[in-house]
């Protein structure tokens, strides 16, 4: 699977919090690549609920792609489903929606909080969110990957679809540490800022974690129109 998104900056994501209550239905390209992962068994019965975004650097527009596909998937297949933040790095998801809450995601993998305790509802119809909470890369690369399993299998209960925003497949990153865990990963790769061999790596050191890689989305993607086009007689 391989998709383009429109060009988009990772701290314009569409979603905006002024108009979270009010928001339109998503882009086309995020529309359509809910459609792809669907036919690839997202959200099916006997198929994968829990899918992971990630890329091979920072500033590759993977907050602004989860994002805008949990909004759709929630919107156009109306059926419950849950954000995670589990960017440690760069966690960006508690600013964009507003929420306060101070627990999330690493603080249930610390056992602190309930797989459910941290979950908040979103204004947008059958979208929750999970924030990052306490961000500490040491503790997420000790992690017991018992306690991980156990709160996807709760949220996989409550919720027909999940979609990880995750940090990038860096050489320390925590992203492997989970991405094995997950029914499949995406790939986000910008146009013009993600290297070959910075992708080959991140791809091949994902699949060394027995995560399932499902594609790629081409992402910042820019048409240019050709000279004698634009030209004027």
């Amino acid at each position: 699977m391989i998709t383009q998104t429109p060009a988009t900056r990772e701290s314009t994501a569409e979603v905006r919090p002024s108009s979270v209550s009010r928001m339109p239905a998503p882009a086309t390209p995020y529309q359509a690549l809910v459609q792809r992962l669907r036919a690839q068994g997202f959200g099916m019965p006997g198929g994968f609920q829990a899918v992971g975004f990630t890329s091979s650097s920072a500033g590759e527009g993977v907050t602004t792609v989860a994002v805008n596909v949990a909004v759709s998937a929630a919107s156009s297949l109306r059926r419950p489903v849950l954000l995670i933040d589990a960017n440690d790095a760069r966690p960006a998801l508690a600013r964009l929606f507003e929420v306060n809450e101070p627990g999330g995601f690493y603080d249930a993998l610390a056992g602190r909080d309930g797989a459910s305790t941290c979950l908040v509802k979103l204004p947008i119809e059958h979208l929750s969110l999970l924030t990052a909470g306490t961000a500490d890369k040491r503790q997420m690369m000790s992690y017991d990957p018992a306690v991980l399993g156990e709160l996807l299998d709760a949220w996989r209960h409550e919720f027909d679809l999940i979609v990880v925003d995750l940090p990038p497949a860096t050489d320390d990153s925590p992203c492997f540490a989970l991405a094995g865990q997950l029914d499949g990963i995406v790939l986000v790769v910008a146009q013009g800022r993600a290297r070959r061999a910075a992708v080959r790596r991140a791809k091949d050191r994902l699949a060394a974690t027995r995560a399932t890689l499902l594609g790629a989305v081409w992402n910042m993607r820019r048409w240019h129109l050709p000279a004698w086009l634009s030209r004027r007689d």
